[in-house]
């Protein structure tokens, strides 16, 4: 059977309080469009004005306004509802976990994913350093659904197509995001679409898209991507949703056309 998923997209403020409303809001919708299976963007509660705010905000595994809020969410619309990334408290005073946390359609705690690759970007006066505030996590994420395995990965992961061969047979990734408009407009599409088409799998991405209180420019044109690295619906920037379906027939009939996931040799 067919499984409607959907990712939201934002353009996050430094005020969890507003961005939690609005995550709120945009679940809704996506669930009003029948999907079973949701996403957030990276950095979803709080886009700062540093990079150090999100330290204040970071919470104890296990609960906290952001994952009260995420599980509240997932019971109320009985849905899979994948958190985007939340700050978590790290071993390092100074800096946090950037942290995927999944929910059942019960508002029980299924999965957990810390960013393992953290973005540096240095360009003209565009620079990005997240290890500065991140600490590094270490293994890799995935949860089984109704529909199959769905593989974790966190926003310049998407730049690293061994942690994708990691997760083993996906019938979907997701890809909660924060990509730089600069590197999304050159890069964002055709990586996605790529990860889809060599593991022969659906690709969600929830991307931050538009200009945030910071000055940041994020590239948006969150999708759904199908095995053939087709893309299914995007919104190029702004608050909204993204949906489509997960088709296990079709995905059965990539892979019996164009074995390529039983042909690998290394």
């Amino acid at each position: 059977m067919k499984t409607t998923v959907a990712a939201v997209q934002m353009v996050s403020t430094p005020h969890v309080d507003q961005n939690i409303a609005v995550a709120r809001r945009l679940i809704a919708d996506a669930a009003g469009r029948g999907a079973q299976l949701v996403t957030l963007p990276e950095y979803w509660p709080i886009m700062g004005m540093t990079d150090t705010d999100k330290v204040a905000h970071a919470e104890q595994p296990g609960h906290g306004p952001i994952q009260d809020f995420l599980g509240d969410q997932a019971r109320t619309h009985g849905i899979w509802l994948i958190g985007g990334t939340l700050p978590l408290v790290s071993h390092d005073a100074g800096r946090v976990l950037n942290t995927t946390l999944v929910y059942g359609p019960q508002g029980n705690h299924v999965g957990r994913y810390d960013k393992i690759h953290l973005f540096g970007f240095n360009k003209g006066s565009e620079s990005y350093d997240e290890a500065r505030t991140i600490v590094p996590g270490e293994t890799v994420g995935s949860f089984e659904a109704p529909f199959g395995r769905v593989g974790l990965s966190i926003c310049y992961d998407l730049r690293f197509p061994e942690l994708f061969r990691a997760m083993g047979d996906c019938a979907l990734i997701v890809v909660p995001a924060a990509f730089t408009h600069t590197t999304g407009l050159a890069h964002w599409e055709v990586l996605l679409r790529a990860r889809a088409i060599e593991n022969q799998c659906y690709v969600l991405a929830a991307a931050q898209g538009g200009t945030h209180p910071n000055g940041r420019r994020t590239f948006g044109h969150s999708m759904l991507i199908d095995p053939w690295g087709v893309v299914q619906d995007v919104l190029p920037e702004g608050e909204g949703v993204v949906s489509g379906a997960i088709d296990p027939e079709y995905l059965a009939s990539v892979r019996a056309s164009l074995p390529a996931l039983k042909h690998r040799k290394l």
